[in-house]
């Protein structure tokens, strides 16, 4: 299953946390959960992820992210600077490549 672009936006449509990377990392790799759960997939499951950053200065912050929601062994993983997201206020969206069982995907 390939799973486009998640940003940090919440319910509201609205950039969770502007100027706050943490938490919009945190919320963009919630939405990704929460697309892959309702797929018949899992954050277990992510082979491949492709994250852009607005600057490379997070991938300290990244690293730790990672941890949080991957176990070893990690899926591959792209890291990219852009120059912009959709929003100025975006700092973070992340890609995936994840495995949906046969059952759900023929459904």
């Amino acid at each position: 299953m390939f799973v486009s672009g998640q940003p940090a936006i919440g319910e509201d449509g609205e950039i969770d946390g502007p100027g706050d990377f943490d938490r919009q990392a945190e919320r963009a790799f919630g939405n990704l959960a929460r697309v892959l759960q309702a797929a018949g997939s899992g954050m277990d499951r992510v082979v491949k992820t492709t994250v852009f950053l607005s600057s490379m200065s997070y991938l300290d912050k990244m690293v730790d992210i990672r941890r949080k929601w991957f176990t070893a062994p990690y899926p591959a993983e792209s890291l990219v600077e852009v120059a912009a997201l959709f929003s100025p206020d975006a700092l973070i969206e992340v890609e995936a490549i994840a495995v949906v069982s046969e059952a759900k995907a023929g459904e």
